[in-house]
């Protein structure tokens, strides 16, 4: 049997979400990983691809909780504040299904309530309101 890397000989899975997510995962380092993937310009348009409707991006999953803030470390913080925006309109509401995806160990709740409220986050060694 050959080892590609996947959890079964067909391939394709990745554990609570996709390639595509996990790809942007480097929370340590997000200096080096916006340098790797061709600088601010290459990764602000491979995020837009992220979270466009091409069904990349889940926010049903904690995975895809930190893709939507990415922006501000491509010196781009409004296209957060927009992508944010449209995730809570999209994604969250006051029916009994409300909240995307399953609400394990109640991951979603605090998602809705730290993205509605006006949060400052750091970029580039400075503190910005979004």
């Amino acid at each position: 049997m050959q080892l590609t890397g996947y959890l079964n000989d067909h391939g394709g899975e990745f554990y609570e979400t996709s390639s595509w997510q996990y790809s942007f995962y480097a929370p340590h380092d997000m200096a080096t990983l916006v340098h790797l993937m061709g600088g601010r310009k290459k990764f602000t348009q491979r995020l837009d691809t992220l979270l466009s409707d091409a069904g990349y991006h889940d926010i049903g999953n904690e995975p895809g909780f930190m893709h939507a803030y990415l922006y501000n470390y491509a010196g781009a913080p409004a296209k957060t504040v927009d992508h944010v925006l449209g995730i809570l309109n999209a994604n969250f509401t006051t029916e009994i299904d409300g909240l995307p995806g399953n609400d394990d160990v109640s991951a979603h709740d605090p998602q809705y309530c730290s993205r509605s409220r006006q949060r400052s986050v750091r970029f580039d060694g400075r503190l910005r309101r979004i």
